[in-house]
């Protein structure tokens, strides 16, 4: 009868204790001083992968922990006997089927009713999740680390203080220290590069506070040995998961050789562009007073014919002089707007040749073409000879005369240069005799020599047209050419 009476709270204890078992989201192990097992909650046995909960009982709890780990388990079990609270622990365990996973384990003594130990309850928690987290985010942190020290530029980040938060190997030397950990916390004020902080400061308050890049820019920087250096930076917002602003992250490359490599050729081009300036000048000074001498000379013949031949050769220097001006004033020394060209020597040609009282009038329909130099000369000396051409033949008394120059780029992409008048027109002969005259000879080789070719327009009176494809692209300019009545 006492046996029965002393069962009943045995097994309503044995219960309880399975109901609190049960309940918990953790694994819970009972063992007895002497670490066998003597109860598992269902949770326990499914971490193990025990097929059944007797197939642990009465081993000991440490038969759960890799070997590597028992005796570190041991002696924590051994701290809780010595009355020393030792907190979880952290351990793989050991499944039955010889798998491992990763367990926080928290050990407590059950008392008996005299308040002495009786027992031991293991609370176990499979932490494998979280580890391999742990794991990821460090493996995540070893590759970052690693890309940001294999990165062939100097990277940094800074906090809201504008105080630095860490930085790879080759921005620490820049700083002149060699651990980036000895960057971590200082600011600009107490770099090296003093002298541009304040400017490196601003720059850095003005992404943070527009939240925009600002993107490979050049800024100077002073390294440890007080020498100034040349950087290509780019700065960016940092942000937190909520997207707010909470620093800077800056990358930077030493552009010095590049620079200065730059500054040199700029400085080498402007002064062969002043060389060749001068040069232009200087041939456009001499071809006027070839020019002049050539006036000079037809005004003391009493030789028509001499007196002609000397004014024809006057347009042809004026046609190269008016080039080298229109180059020395644009400085594009490898190419020529034809049009302000054509322009200008038309105006120049005419102003030399019109005279009486009803001298023939002059349109100009010029689009922007551009050529190279060595297509411009002779483009020159083909509006100077076909102009020279009108003037002769066209007009002689007849008031009401017109000289017409188009020049514009045709729908197949080649240049039109067309001189026209209206007077009466070619005759008939004109075929046999041009062989004959120099002028239309000189024309025809030069449209040759620009890879073009001499037409005859319709009339009623002369129209020649030049065509030739230009040897530069074509850069957008605004408008046309002007008319000039």
């Amino acid at each position: 009868m006492n046996d029965e009476k002393q069962a009943a709270p045995m097994a309503a204890s044995e219960a309880r204790y399975r109901s609190i078992l049960e309940a918990s989201p953790d694994g819970i192990a009972i063992t007895d001083l002497g670490g066998r097992v003597t109860m598992l909650s269902a949770r326990a046995v499914a971490m193990l992968r025990a097929g059944r909960e007797s197939e642990v009982i009465g081993r000991p709890i440490t038969d759960f922990i890799v070997p590597e780990d028992r005796s570190r388990a041991l002696e924590r079990i051994g701290l809780l006997f010595a009355g020393k609270s030792t907190g979880p622990g952290e351990y793989r365990g050991l499944r039955t089927d010889g798998s491992t996973f990763d367990i926080d384990v928290n050990a407590e003594f059950i008392a008996d009713q005299s308040g002495a130990p009786a027992e031991i309850l293991f609370m176990v928690r499979d932490v494998s999740e979280r580890t391999e987290a742990r794991e990821a985010l460090q493996r995540s942190n070893v590759l970052l680390r690693s890309i940001i020290e294999t990165a062939p530029a100097r990277i940094f980040w800074k906090d809201k203080d504008l105080r630095y938060l860490g930085c790879n190997t080759e921005f620490a030397r820049d700083a002149g220290v060699i651990n980036p950990a000895d960057v971590v916390g200082r600011t600009d004020l107490e770099m090296p590069w003093k002298e541009q902080a304040e400017q490196y400061r601003a720059d850095d308050r003005a992404v943070m506070e527009s939240g925009l890049p600002k993107m490979d820019y050049e800024e100077p920087q002073t390294n440890p040995s007080g020498d100034t250096f040349w950087l290509g930076t780019s700065k960016v917002p940092l942000r937190d998961d909520a997207g707010a602003v909470v620093g800077i992250l800056g990358i930077y490359q030493d552009i010095t050789v590049r620079k200065l490599a730059g500054d040199a050729l700029r400085e080498s081009l402007n002064e062969k562009e002043s060389l060749l300036k001068e040069v232009h000048h200087r041939v456009k000074n001499n071809l006027q007073v070839i020019n002049s001498l050539l006036r000079l000379e037809a005004g003391r013949s009493k030789e028509p014919a001499v007196r002609q031949a000397l004014g024809e050769m006057q347009g042809r220097v004026l046609s190269m002089a008016v080039l080298h001006e229109t180059l020395y004033r644009t400085r594009t020394f490898g190419r020529v707007d034809l049009a302000p060209y054509l322009k200008e020597l038309a105006r120049q040609f005419f102003k030399a040749h019109a005279s009486g009282d009803a001298p023939p009038k002059l349109t100009l329909d010029l689009s922007h073409v551009e050529v190279s130099v060595d297509q411009g000369v002779p483009c020159g000396l083909i509006l100077s000879e076909l102009m020279s051409n009108s003037f002769k033949y066209a007009f002689g008394a007849k008031p009401g005369g017109e000289v017409r120059v188009v020049l514009r780029r045709e729908p197949n992409r080649e240049v039109l240069l067309q001189v026209s008048d209206n007077g009466p027109g070619l005759p008939g002969d004109f075929e046999a005799r041009r062989t004959r005259s120099l002028g239309m000879q000189l024309v025809a080789d030069l449209a040759r020599q620009i890879g073009g070719r001499m037409e005859i327009g319709p009339g009623p009176g002369a129209c020649f047209n030049v065509r030739f494809a230009s040897a530069t692209g074509e850069r957008r300019r605004p408008g046309r050419g002007a008319r000039q009545p």
